[in-house]
């Protein structure tokens, strides 16, 4: 499924179903910041990793992934 961010309304777009949803304003996204899609609409911010971390699979953690030192 593609996902479109249209800037100036911040409105998600999903190419399969056609159905939008929204980012709050409040987000606070930041350079680096990722957009995760959980479900139904619900997009939540994954703030940027630290140096030479990387983007790991973690069911465990609330966005189901992290920032972790490689191993």
């Amino acid at each position: 499924m593609g996902v479109k961010v249209v800037k100036q309304t911040f409105q998600i777009l999903t190419d399969e179903d056609n159905q939008t949803g929204s980012i709050p304003l409040f987000t606070g996204l930041a350079k680096g910041d990722l957009l995760v899609y959980m479900d139904e609409g619900d997009v939540r911010r994954l703030p940027v990793g630290s140096s030479g971390q990387v983007l790991t699979v973690d069911p465990t953690a609330e966005l189901g992934v992290k920032w972790a030192d490689p191993s």
